[in-house]
């Protein structure tokens, strides 16, 4: 998970600096958090570890609010349907699918597969996975 962040945060190049561990899961989770400090190879010096971390999104959005904002539903909904424009455009992709009828066609052609699916307690039987060896057996002498 920390390799893949980083690798997704950072585009392959090098995080350098201090690091803001902010947000729910860094946070809640400490170990990932030491995860991140430990790949990073970080000092005290470069850790910014704020109390309160995962409500910092939460009190920027309320520090940034208007004073007062109110719209009609339908006014509101109407935004959620538009089209986003944003101050600065940037290249986007190309949709995955043209249509609702190219996405209904791709989700027809997908559903025709399945999985079986049972209970794992009750399963008898060879387990084998492609992504990684079977551990090998351990022997208990007592």
């Amino acid at each position: 998970v920390v390799n893949q962040t980083i690798s997704g945060l950072a585009c392959g190049k090098p995080i350098k600096g201090h690091v803001a561990f902010l947000g729910g899961p860094l946070h809640f989770l400490p170990e990932l958090k030491n995860a991140f400090i430990r790949t990073l190879e970080l000092d005290e010096e470069h850790i910014i570890d704020p109390p309160h971390s995962h409500l910092f999104a939460a009190t920027g959005a309320a520090l940034n609010a208007k004073q007062y904002c109110a719209l009609p539903l339908d006014e509101l909904l109407s935004y959620f349907e538009s089209e986003i424009k944003l101050a600065v455009e940037v290249e986007r992709l190309e949709p995955l699918f043209k249509d609702e009828q190219e996405y209904d066609a791709f989700i027809q052609d997908h559903n025709q597969f399945s999985v079986k699916k049972g209970k794992l307690a009750t399963y008898k039987g060879i387990v084998t996975s492609v992504s990684m060896p079977a551990p090998p057996q351990q022997r208990w002498l007592w």
